[in-house]
């Protein structure tokens, strides 16, 4: 599959009943949406080595979170 849409390879994956397939892409979609909202200072973090990565869903929403009270205060 080729396309580089989550959200339709997920529905893809949902009818042909490869339902953890699509909920992988799901995720994957959800990521890329929450990684181009954060500012780019937020979306990565360093490992025990010091190299950076690429932040997780658990602390890209994290981020987010944070954001969102900084926001409302």
């Amino acid at each position: 599959d080729n396309s580089t849409d989550y959200f339709e390879k997920a529905n893809k994956h949902l009818k042909a009943f490869d339902y953890p397939a699509s909920a992988n892409a799901l995720r994957q979609g959800l990521e890329n949406i929450v990684f181009n909202f954060l500012p780019e200072n937020e979306r990565y973090t360093f490992n025990k080595e010091g190299v950076t990565i690429t932040k997780t869903l658990d602390g890209l929403l994290t981020a987010f979170k944070v954001i969102l009270k900084i926001k409302r205060s």
